[in-house]
C-alpha cells in the first residue's frame, strides 16, 4: 500500500514540478499533523485549529494534485494561502522583519517558481510578492499591530527560520538533482540501447547481403556465360533450362533487394515503381520458384488462373511477384500434407483497370482465431510449439501486407486452425493489352516466349581492367562478362597483390572488392592515394562489394570510390559502367545480328560429367542436391567450383591466425570457408564455421579455443575426402 502510495505521488511520468510540489505538500502534511498533536499536548489549543486549517487546505490541494493532475490549482491555493493568510498573521504575531518570517515569504516566492507553470506562475509570484510588501508597510505605519515577544525570542525565530528553509529549499534541490541525475542515465542507457540496435541491424544486413548474393552472383554469373556461349552445338533444352535458372535467379534477387531494403519502409520511403509487364511470365516465375520445394515435401502445387485475366498490365512488377512468393512459401513452409493453390481472377474490371485477386490456400497448420490479430506483425512467429523448426524471420507476411497497403490495395486471411489458410490480396492494376492470357497449364511448357540475347555495341580492346576479389568465383564471373567487350582484363586475391600490380602498370579502371583478409578494399584504396608515385594514382575505382545495404553507396563513396557496383552483377550494370568509366576513345561502337531464342519453363537433369560413379559416391560428406542449386544444377560446374576449393586451402592461414590471437583476419577467413563450403554442400562445416566466425567478432575466445581444433579437423577430413573423389 505504501509503495503505491509512493509510486502515485513520484511517478517518473510525472512532470518535475509535478513532484516537487507533490513532495513538499505531503512532507507539510506530515510535519502539521505532528505539529498539531504537539501543540494540543502543551495546550495551546487556538494554534492547534489553526494548524488544523491549513492542513485541511493542504490535504485539498494534494489531492486536486495526485487524483485530478490539477497541478497548477493545487499549487495556487497552497502558495495564496500560505504568502496572502498564514504568513501576513505570523509575520504579525512573531515580530515583522526583526523575526524570521521574511525568510518564510521568500521560501513562499521560490514555492511559485518551483511547482506553477505558465501565467499562473507570474501571477501568484506577484501577488505573493504584494503581500510581503503590504506587510512591510503596514508593520511600519503600525508598529501597534505587531505582538509582544519575549526578549531572546526574535534571534531564536530567525535561527529557526533560516534552519528549517534551508533544509526546505536543500531537500527540494537534492530532489530536482536526484530527479535529473535519473532522468540523464536513462536517456544515456536507451541511446546506447538504440545505438547497439542500429549497429546489430546494419551489421545483420551487412551479413545477410554478402552471405546471400555471394552464391547467387555465381548462379546468375555463370548462367549469364552460359547463355551466351551456347551457339557451338548445344540442344535448345540445355538453353530453356539455362533460361528458367536466370529467371528464377533474377526473381530471387529482386526479392533479397526489397528484404535489404526494409528501413525504407519502416521510413516510408519505399516508391512503388510501376512499368509495363507480362502476366503470365509472373505466373510462370512463382511457379517455378516454388514448385520444387512444394514436391520435395510431397504437396500438390495446383494453379487455378481465369482465362480471361489481361496478358499485359501497368504496374509493380517486382513487388506483385514478390507478394506471391511470400504467399506461396509460406503456404509451403508451414504445410506438410495436402496440396497448397494459386488462384487469380478478376474481383473488378473496366475498359481501362482490373481488380486483381490474389488467392493462395493451403491444408497447412492454421492459425488460432485469437492470433490472427498477430498474423502481420514483424518478427512474429505464431505457435512456437508446432513452427519451431520452420525456418524463417517472421518479416514476410508484414512486409507483405506493407506492400500492398503501398499499392492502395487489401489483403485478407482466413484459417481455420489445423486444417489450413486462404491468403488473399486485391490490387488494382491497369491493363495495357486486352488479349487473354489463357490456359496457364497450356501455356506452361509450350514453345511461346521469344527474347533476344544480350547483345555487346561496343568493343575496348586495348583498355586495361584489374579486378580484385579474394573469392575465385566472382572473378571468373566479373572476367566471364566483361569478355564480349574485348577489354584486357587482370585479376588479383588481394589488396597487398593490387598495390604491387598498380605499380607495375596503367590501369583505365579498376574494380576493388571491399571485404578481403588482411587488408579490405578501403584500407587498400587509401594507400594507393597516399602514394602518388604510380601511375593509377587518379585512376577511377569502383568499390565491388556484396555490402549491398542502404547507405553503403553513400559510404563507399565518401571513403573516395568513384562509384558502386552490387553482387551479384548485372551483366548491364557492370557493361554500363565499364562503358561510362573508361576513357571515350578506347571505346569502339559494334552492332552485332540479334539472335532469337524460344522459351520452355521446363524441368531438365543436371548435366553430368563423363564418369563412372556418381558425385554423391565420390563425396558422400557433400549434399549434392543442395550444392547443384549453388552451380546452375551443372555437375560439371560443381566439380569446378570443387576444384577451386581444394585450391583455395587455408586451413595454415587460419591456424596461423589462430595461434596469434588476430581475431578480426580469423572471423574474415572462417567466414570466407563458411560461405564457400555451404557452396559445394558441406553444410556441417559451413555451420561450424558460423561458430567460429561469430565468436571471433564477439571475442570469445574461450568458445573459439573449444571450437577450432574440432573445426579444422573436420576441415581436414573434407578436404582429404575431395582430393580423392576428384581422383576417382
Amino acid at each position: 500500500m505504501f509503495r503505491l502510495l509512493i509510486n502515485k505521488l513520484f511517478n517518473k511520468d510525472l512532470q518535475i514540478h509535478q513532484r516537487l510540489l507533490n513532495l513538499i505538500l505531503s512532507t507539510a502534511l506530515i510535519g502539521g499533523f505532528l505539529s498539531m498533536i504537539i501543540t494540543l499536548f502543551i495546550g495551546g489549543g487556538t494554534g492547534a485549529w489553526i494548524i488544523a486549517v491549513i492542513l485541511i487546505f493542504v490535504s485539498i490541494s494534494l489531492y486536486l494534485s495526485v487524483v485530478h493532475n490539477k497541478t497548477n490549482i493545487a499549487g495556487a491555493l497552497v502558495t495564496g494561502m500560505s504568502n496572502m493568510v498564514i504568513f501576513p498573521w505570523m509575520y504579525f504575531k512573531s515580530g515583522g522583519l526583526n523575526s524570521g518570517m521574511p525568510i518564510w515569504f521568500v521560501l513562499g516566492l521560490i514555492f511559485a517558481w518551483l511547482t506553477l507553470k505558465g501565467a499562473v506562475c507570474y501571477i501568484m509570484y506577484a501577488v505573493n510578492l504584494a503581500a510581503l510588501t503590504g506587510c512591510i508597510i503596514l508593520g511600519n505605519y503600525h508598529p501597534e499591530w505587531f505582538s509582544e515577544m519575549p526578549d531572546g525570542y526574535m534571534q531564536q525565530d530567525i535561527i529557526q527560520s533560516m534552519i528549517l528553509v534551508s533544509c526546505i529549499i536543500g531537500i527540494i534541490f537534492k530532489y530536482q538533482t536526484y530527479v535529473y541525475e535519473k532522468q540523464q542515465t536513462e536517456i544515456l542507457e536507451k541511446d546506447e540501447q538504440l545505438h547497439a540496435a542500429s549497429e546489430a541491424k546494419s551489421q545483420f544486413l551487412a551479413n545477410m547481403s554478402h552471405e546471400i548474393r555471394t552464391p547467387i552472383n555465381g548462379i546468375i554469373g555463370m548462367n549469364t556465360m552460359l547463355l551466351k556461349n551456347l551457339d557451338n552445338g548445344n540442344t535448345e533444352e540445355i538453353l530453356e533450362y539455362a533460361k528458367n535458372i536466370q529467371s528464377a535467379s533474377q526473381t530471387l534477387l529482386s526479392i533479397i533487394n526489397d528484404i535489404l531494403d526494409i528501413s525504407k519502409i519502416e521510413s516510408g520511403k519505399m516508391e512503388i515503381a510501376s512499368a509495363e509487364y507480362d502476366l503470365y511470365s509472373v505466373l510462370n516465375d512463382c511457379y517455378n520458384m516454388n514448385q520444387t520445394r512444394a514436391a520435395e515435401k510431397g504437396l500438390r502445387f495446383e494453379m487455378d488462373i481465369d482465362k480471361t485475366l489481361p496478358s499485359v498490365l501497368y504496374g509493380d512488377e517486382v513487388h506483385i511477384r514478390q507478394i506471391i512468393n511470400n504467399f506461396l512459401s509460406n503456404a509451403v513452409k508451414y504445410t506438410e500434407s495436402g496440396y497448397i493453390m494459386l488462384r487469380m481472377a478478376a474481383a473488378d474490371r473496366d475498359e481501362n483497370t482490373v481488380m486483381l485477386r490474389i488467392d493462395v490456400e493451403d491444408t497447412g497448420i492454421g492459425i488460432r482465431e485469437e492470433e490472427l490479430g498477430k498474423i502481420f506483425d514483424s518478427f512474429t512467429r505464431l505457435d512456437e510449439r508446432k513452427t519451431r523448426n520452420i525456418e524463417g524471420t517472421g518479416l514476410g507476411l508484414s512486409l507483405t501486407k506493407k506492400l500492398i497497403d503501398l499499392m492502395d490495395g487489401e489483403i485478407h486471411v482466413k484459417s481455420e486452425y489445423g486444417r489450413g489458410s486462404v491468403f488473399t490480396a486485391l490490387l488494382k492494376q491497369r491493363i495495357v493489352r486486352q488479349e487473354e492470357i489463357g490456359d496457364f497449364s497450356e501455356r506452361y511448357g509450350s514453345v511461346t516466349k521469344k527474347e533476344e540475347k544480350p547483345q555487346i555495341k561496343w568493343i575496348a580492346p586495348d583498355a586495361e581492367i584489374l579486378i580484385v576479389d579474394d573469392v575465385e568465383m566472382n572473378l571468373s564471373v566479373a572476367k566471364g562478362l566483361l569478355k564480349p567487350t574485348q577489354t584486357h582484363v587482370d585479376t588479383a586475391y588481394s589488396g597487398e597483390e593490387c598495390l604491387n600490380m598498380i605499380k607495375k602498370k596503367k590501369y583505365h579502371l579498376i574494380f576493388l572488392d571491399h571485404m578481403m583478409p588482411r587488408m579490405d578494399g578501403i584500407e587498400t584504396l587509401k594507400k594507393m592515394r597516399e602514394d602518388n608515385s604510380h601511375r593509377n594514382f587518379n585512376t577511377p575505382v569502383i568499390a565491388l562489394t556484396a555490402n549491398a545495404i542502404i547507405g553503403a553507396k553513400e559510404m563507399y563513396l565518401k571513403e573516395g570510390f568513384v562509384d558502386y557496383l552490387s553482387k551479384p552483377i548485372q551483366e548491364s550494370e557492370i557493361l554500363d559502367m565499364v562503358h561510362d568509366y573508361l576513357p571515350q576513345m578506347l571505346i569502339r561502337q559494334e552492332e552485332t545480328p540479334s539472335a532469337v531464342r524460344q522459351s520452355t519453363p521446363m524441368q531438365q537433369e543436371p548435366k553430368k560429367p563423363a564418369r563412372g560413379n556418381s558425385l554423391a559416391e565420390r563425396f558422400p560428406s557433400l549434399d549434392i542436391k543442395l550444392a547443384l542449386t549453388y552451380s546452375a544444377n551443372s555437375e560439371e560446374f560443381l566439380l569446378r567450383l570443387i576444384n577451386d576449393y581444394i585450391t583455395w586451402d587455408k586451413r595454415k592461414e587460419i591456424d596461423e591466425l589462430y595461434e596469434k590471437g588476430e581475431w578480426d583476419e580469423y572471423a574474415t577467413l572462417v567466414h570466407a570457408l563458411k560461405s564457400s563450403s555451404l557452396t559445394i554442400g558441406a553444410k556441417p562445416l559451413s555451420d561450424h564455421a558460423l561458430e567460429l566466425e561469430t565468436a571471433a567478432k564477439q571475442e570469445n575466445v574461450p568458445l573459439i579455443f573449444e571450437k577450432h581444433q574440432k573445426v579444422m579437423e573436420e576441415y581436414s577430413e573434407l578436404m582429404e575426402e575431395l582430393i580423392k573423389g576428384k581422383e576417382s
